[in-house]
């Protein structure tokens, strides 16, 4: 079967042709001070649907 790591996201931008910039949000526990902590990263992927912003994709 297919193994790839499926990470799931949403649109913030598709102001580019064919390319969409997705935003990757993670909550975890620190792991001193035991607070829920919120981190981002934003990634670019190909579109070839034309995902709209606010859309939740799954990038493979």
């Amino acid at each position: 079967m297919n193994n790839r790591r499926r990470i799931i996201g949403v649109v913030t931008s598709n102001k580019m042709t064919k390319t969409v910039v997705v935003e990757i949000t993670r909550k975890y526990r620190h792991p001193l001070y035991k607070k829920v902590v919120y981190s981002s990263t934003r990634v670019k992927a190909h579109d070839e649907i034309g995902c709209q912003i606010g859309d939740e994709v799954q990038i493979v």
